[in-house]
């Protein structure tokens, strides 16, 4: 899961900058990373904006929403498939997905809690 997400590439490439040009050698390693994503999605959502009365665009756009909640769902059974070896993180799961799910609590406050528990239970 590490290797797909852009933490440890853009923490490798400011310690780089870090490396080898001290502290503005790690602020330009963080802005050469992160500017160009900044600047493209500043873009895209004009662009969407833009033509968001399209009926093409949006036709696109009502397509794209199953197939996103398709993979996100994908990935969620791999990771679950996984994870839940026991019964009690199958019931972690459970207390979780209802603390999100039935009383809306904040999806920060249920990982936190969620280790906190997981640390105690290991």
């Amino acid at each position: 899961m590490g290797q797909i997400t852009p933490g440890p590439i853009v923490i490798s490439s400011v310690f780089i900058g870090y490396k080898v040009a001290g502290y503005w050698g790690a602020v330009i390693a963080m802005g050469a990373i992160s500017l160009p994503t900044f600047f493209y999605s500043i873009a895209a959502a004009y662009q969407l904006h833009r033509l968001r009365n399209n009926l093409r665009v949006r036709a696109f756009l009502k397509g794209i929403g199953p197939a996103v909640v398709g993979m996100i769902l994908a990935a969620g059974f791999t990771i679950a498939r996984a994870s839940l070896m026991d019964v009690w993180t199958v019931i972690l799961a459970l207390a979780s997905l209802t603390a999100l799910v039935r009383f809306k609590v904040d999806a920060s406050l249920v990982i936190v809690a969620a280790g906190v528990i997981g640390f105690f239970l290991g």
